[in-house]
């Protein structure tokens, strides 16, 4: 197979990486193990994460597993759900596609034998979806408790699985009283387990003052952030393996012949690049997103066109798609913080950001640029100042594409060599990151120094 067939296989996943068929999510789906120890298990959890970061994969991947060992699963993506500022419809719309899923799964020959008891609940939870009623932020639920228990009673001894993805795309008003109904039905209710994706900084499932919604690690398992996992704990060599093997999975997935004697993640990373370093380059641009390594690598492909993919390839690609798909998309209330840190990022000659928890990382416009992955979260809740141990801080880079911008124009040099995203910090007036030292700042900023500490 040459060089430019597969450069347009992997053009073909970069633009199928957005909105790819079910089918394509779950064959080019890569586990990441300790995050699926946790996923697999009976309980209740909201998976969170940016944009990309695979968490629709994960929800396909767990109706698949969870299907094969028995249990009634179903996934629901929660986008299509819209009604025009109705809340009271809104609520029955969720309930009834619910309803609508689960209707289309137990038509299976698998569930044959319980079709008559699953028949009879399933029409009393569609009746209970249309008397869910919100009076002054009051969730009246009517009889759709009980049509939940009747469901769960008539599956036994099989469990109900709800796959909710794309919470976040709900109006915010509306996601605590839909969280307090779920709190109130299916997480009340034996044999029915709950996983729900959302997004950072725009996903809400409580509201204290009207006493509504879920509470996160009491009501649920604790919450798990797929940004986390993804480091892979300072794991470099499982950070490499996991975007071989999605690539090789994503272009197996969409190759419409045979691939050759390209057997493995390896022998296709050997295929598609020049050198370790280009590969190496593309793990640090995708900064633990894995749509943004297959958008990043099909530009790369692009500019390789007839060649193997070397560095420069990569460079660009890193580069033109921060301009283009992260930069270009900022909020203009947004733009004015973010020039701030890259000045500061330039001054101190380093990507890194420590932010205080509270009153910094916790702000708004931070986790705007955090969710338009402009910036990105490498440790959190670290103290780093002896002087005030409890002040906890979350260190931040810039995104490699901006990096690669003032690389090339000389304000900034390469410090932060490897693909170790981690921290080693030290218990003095120093921390050491990725490489860089950073001494304290009357300021309050760290950054890194080359000289003697205290000069």
């Amino acid at each position: 197979m040459s060089d430019a067939t597969l450069n347009n296989l992997l053009m073909k996943v970069a633009r199928r990486a957005e909105n790819a068929p079910a089918e394509v999510l779950r064959s080019s789906f890569v586990p990441v193990r300790p995050l699926l120890a946790h996923l697999e298990s009976p309980e209740h959890h909201v998976l969170l994460g940016r944009r990309g970061t695979g968490k629709t994969h994960l929800l396909r991947y767990l109706q698949d597993q969870q299907a094969e060992r028995g249990a009634l699963a179903i996934y629901l993506d929660l986008r299509r759900i819209g009604s025009d500022g109705d809340t009271d419809a809104l609520l029955a719309e969720v309930v009834g596609a619910i309803h609508s899923a689960l209707y289309d799964e137990v038509l299976r020959d698998r569930w044959a034998a319980q079709l008559a008891g699953l028949s009879d609940a399933l029409d009393a939870l569609a009746a209970a979806a249309k008397q869910v009623r919100v009076d002054r932020r009051r969730l009246l639920l009517g009889p759709l408790p009980a049509a939940v228990h009747a469901l769960a009673a008539a599956l036994a001894p099989h469990q109900l699985w709800l796959l909710l993805d794309e919470w976040s795309a709900l109006p915010a008003e509306a996601q605590p009283l839909l969280a307090d109904l779920l709190r109130r039905t299916f997480f009340a209710t034996g044999g029915v387990v709950v996983k729900i994706s959302a997004v950072h900084g725009r996903s809400q499932f409580s509201d204290p003052e009207a006493r509504i919604g879920l509470e996160l690690g009491a009501d649920t398992a604790a919450s798990l952030d797929l940004d986390d996992f993804l480091l892979f704990r300072n794991d470099i060599a499982s950070t490499v393996d996991f975007y071989k093997a999605l690539l090789y999975r994503h272009v197996t997935a969409v190759a419409s012949e045979d691939l050759r004697g390209i057997d493995g993640p390896q022998r296709m990373v050997n295929r598609l690049f020049t050198d370790a370093e280009s590969f190496h380059n593309l793990v640090l641009g995708a900064e633990g997103v894995p749509r943004d390594a297959l958008q990043i690598a099909g530009l790369a492909a692009g500019a390789a066109y007839e060649e193997r993919i070397g560095p420069a390839h990569v460079a660009t690609a890193t580069r033109d798609f921060y301009l283009r798909d992260k930069e270009g998309n900022l909020p203009r209330s947004a733009q004015r913080v973010f020039g701030n840190l890259i000045e500061q990022c330039a001054k101190q000659r380093s990507r890194l950001i420590p932010l205080r928890r509270d009153g910094e990382s916790d702000e708004e416009v931070i986790q705007r640029l955090y969710d338009a992955r402009l910036i990105h979260r490498v440790r959190q809740g670290v103290s780093l100042d002896p002087q005030h141990p409890a002040e906890l801080y979350d260190v931040y880079v810039i995104d490699y594409g901006c990096f690669l911008g003032l690389l090339k124009s000389g304000r900034i040099r390469t410090v932060e060599d490897g693909l170790d995203p981690g921290a080693r910090f030290a218990d003095a007036d120093e921390i050491e990151i990725r490489g860089s030292t950073f001494v304290r700042l009357p300021a309050g900023w760290y950054r890194p120094s080359d000289r003697r500490k205290g000069r």
